[in-house]
């Protein structure tokens, strides 16, 4: 049953993957909407050249040149929308990521027994309709491009553990030194395979690990060079950033990533005793997984630079670390666990899929584009800290005042409406200014709670509104 039902489900997973691709054309990180997403469109306005000089230099420019490349493709095929050369890209990304994912979990769970289905099954279950997957899984951040290679490099090494062979041991550190060049941080799971091979006394196996590390190390490190000039300049440069300037962004708890992985396992689902579990048996195939994910989290625990986003792409090996307790689980008459555990997931899913992440200044940028009159947009201290201007074809200049300034200025010209968000509105008598609301763009269901969750992170995800003068609402723009 579960083998006949596995390429049924894979392709339900895949077509959700494609459909939030389609729908979804949020944005998650501000950062690497700066470094990526508004290095490639619209791709009829960037270039290969101008992406190098202007890349952040502790970051690797391949990621970006990545993405560049697709968005050329298409603009080449017809698609000058830039909303719809960034919805190729998110396309891209779901099937390479959904797909190279789906190559770990066989070589995790080959077809050879019972077992073997039920976990493949479970595995790509999780990878299709964990609430966090379809949505982050196709986002083009750097952490996203690496996350596949690296759940590649832990299956491969998965498979080593249970039948050792010197192939396996190769392919996966080559792939993973692929993986460190698109998100640095991967490249320390490379101490696990030198723990696997000390583990089987397989002395012989160091010698194609090392050749195979070193022209993963030697390639990447050419393809660095030749757009930042040197070998591995961009790691270089990375590691001294961080070392100097880490702490100034805040320093959260060293348990900050333990407390967010709990919060993911979705508590109460696998707070047990585990009563007759063979750990032991149960873990024996996934050790080197498991060993990956703890050896990434950790190496990030005592970095003091914490993000969310930073651990994503140790996702799925997580993900394949919960498929024996699952299991065991409904096995053992726990069924309740499982059900709790997908009903959850079936709630938070489509939520977090379909609603477009930052919707407030997407929406307000798309309904400005539409509206050739408006030239200028003003924003009230930091409405517009980010602005999709990527996403559109049409220029208009962005100028900011703060919100003392905007109550002493008492004429605005028609082409410039004024946006500004909810919490900065509040306790101001815009009406008496003379200026009248046109619209309001409000977060999703998810950033809305999160706003109220914790609003002093969250602040620039809140409602935001926008007002003209009175005296032009009748004006042909609108």
């Amino acid at each position: 049953m579960a083998r006949r039902l596995f390429p049924w489900v894979s392709l339900c997973g895949l077509l959700v993957y494609l459909a939030t691709a389609y729908f979804n054309i949020g944005i998650i990180a501000l950062d690497d909407y700066d470094a990526m997403i508004a290095r490639a469109i619209p791709a009829q306005t960037s270039s290969t050249a101008d992406l190098i000089e202007h890349h952040s230099l502790v970051r690797s420019a391949i990621p970006s040149l990545i993405l560049l490349g697709v968005a050329k493709t298409a603009w080449h095929a017809g698609i000058t929308d830039p909303i719809n050369q960034l919805r190729a890209i998110l396309i891209l990304m779901a099937l390479y990521v959904f797909l190279t994912n789906l190559i770990s979990v066989r070589i995790l769970f080959p077809k050879q027994n019972r077992k073997d289905d039920v976990q493949a099954l479970l595995s790509v279950s999780l990878l299709g309709f964990y609430f966090l997957c379809p949505l982050f899984l196709t986002r083009p951040m750097e952490e996203t491009l690496s996350l596949p290679l690296l759940t590649l490099s832990g299956a491969l090494a998965c498979r080593y553990w249970i039948r050792p062979n010197s192939r396996d041991i190769a392919l996966s550190i080559f792939i993973l030194s692929v993986s460190a060049m698109l998100r640095f941080h991967t490249g320390i799971c490379a101490v696990i395979l030198v723990t696997l091979i000390l583990l089987k006394h397989r002395w012989r196996d160091f010698i194609p690990l090392l050749s195979a590390g070193t022209l993963g190390f030697l390639l990447t490190g050419i393809l660095d060079a030749l757009t930042k000039g040197s070998f591995h300049q961009s790691l270089i440069s990375y590691v001294q950033y961080n070392v100097e300037y880490s702490s100034t962004y805040g320093v959260p708890s060293y348990l900050a990533f333990i407390y967010l992985f709990l919060g993911l396992s979705i508590p109460p689902t696998f707070i047990s005793r585990f009563k007759g579990f063979q750990w032991a048996r149960n873990y024996e195939r996934l050790f080197p997984a498991f060993l990956y994910f703890i050896v990434f989290l950790m190496a990030h625990t005592v970095v003091p630079h914490k993000e969310e986003r930073f651990v994503l792409p140790v996702l799925p090996l997580f993900l394949f670390c919960l498929v024996p307790l699952l299991q065991h689980f409904w096995a053992s008459g726990k069924k309740w666990r499982v059900v709790y555990f997908v009903a959850i997931n079936a709630i938070l899913m489509p939520l977090a899929s379909f609603n477009i992440a930052q919707n407030n200044i997407i929406s307000l940028g798309r309904f400005v584009d539409k509206h050739p009159g408006i030239t200028s947009l003003l924003g009230v201290d930091e409405t517009l800290l980010i602005y999709p201007e990527a996403y559109f074809l049409r220029p208009i200049s962005r100028p900011t005042v703060s919100k003392q300034s905007l109550s002493s200025n008492l004429s605005f010209p028609c082409t410039q409406w004024i946006a500004i968000r909810s919490d900065i509105r509040d306790g101001m008598p815009l009406e008496n200014l003379g200026l009248t609301k046109i619209a309001e763009f409000s977060p999703g269901i998810l950033e809305s709670i999160v706003v109220r969750l914790n609003p002093g992170q969250n602040r620039r995800r809140g409602k935001i509104e926008l007002y003209m003068s009175g005296k032009c609402v009748t004006s042909p723009q609108l």
